[in-house]
């Protein structure tokens, strides 16, 4: 009786870690078609095409679970005539949907940015202070992709985090060189009134920078030049939030 009791629980686990398995690959595969969609729909923004792009934002919308009656999906949707070609319902689709998602995406990164911030410049414990920004952005970027409709396991968010850390690294020379020192800017200031606060502005500005390389690839679509979130608005939040 005692080794049927054995069994019955080896399988079960067996299952559990079966089905584990399949979720992170399932989660993998999902992250896998979201560069997909997005390399998909860049190149229709760069043709003359016709009646693809529709469907392709209408699914993208359901994934992100945006329901049909949402008022800026509607407002997409009555916009939409025959004439229009894939680069312009993309466009159109950008403009109307994406934008809120990205507001509310912004206003996650600001929150998350200045809140470690504020915990690393009032805190005198260090090593405590950066294993909890640590676990914040990780909680940033989950939060970032259940809001653009892509849900990440173990594997796929680990996979996320590099390539965010890898397109930080690859940054522009030009942009990068202008965060930077507005980065130096922003944190002499705040020394000039306390270390800490210093140290706490340079730990909320790179989280905002995460945040947002994050958002540049869970969006469906590539940044609009006019609508690119950028690092200026939130730092003005971090450094008001510290003082």
């Amino acid at each position: 009786m005692a080794n049927v009791g054995l069994d019955r629980i080896y399988r079960n686990v067996s299952w559990l870690g079966i089905g584990a398995l399949g979720k992170e690959l399932w989660q993998l595969r999902r992250l896998r078609q979201h560069f997909a969609t997005q390399q998909e729909l860049e190149l229709l923004l760069s043709e003359d095409s016709v009646g693809q792009a529709k469907d392709i934002c209408s699914k993208i919308a359901k994934d992100a679970g945006i329901p049909d009656e949402n008022p800026d999906f509607e407002r997409w949707v009555n916009a939409l005539q025959s004439s229009h070609s894939d680069a312009e319902v993309i466009e159109m689709y950008d403009a109307m949907v994406v934008q809120g998602q990205d507001k509310k995406a912004s206003a996650i990164v600001a929150k998350c940015a200045s809140e470690s911030a504020v915990l690393v410049a009032v805190s005198p414990l260090a090593v405590a202070d950066m294993l909890l920004v640590a676990w914040r952005s990780f909680k940033m970027v989950n939060d970032l992709s259940d809001l653009y409709g892509i849900k990440l396991g173990y594997w796929s968010r680990i996979k996320l985090f590099k390539l965010v850390l890898m397109n930080m690294a690859l940054a522009g020379g030009s942009e990068l060189a202008i965060d930077v020192s507005m980065d130096a800017m922003s944190m002499d200031l705040a020394s000039k009134v306390s270390v800490r606060a210093g140290q706490g502005i340079g730990v909320g500005l790179l989280t905002a920078r995460l945040g947002i390389k994050a958002m540049a690839l869970l969006r469906p679509l590539p940044w609009h030049s006019d609508r690119k979130v950028k690092l200026e608005s939130i730092r003005k939040q971090i450094i008001q939030r510290v003082r």
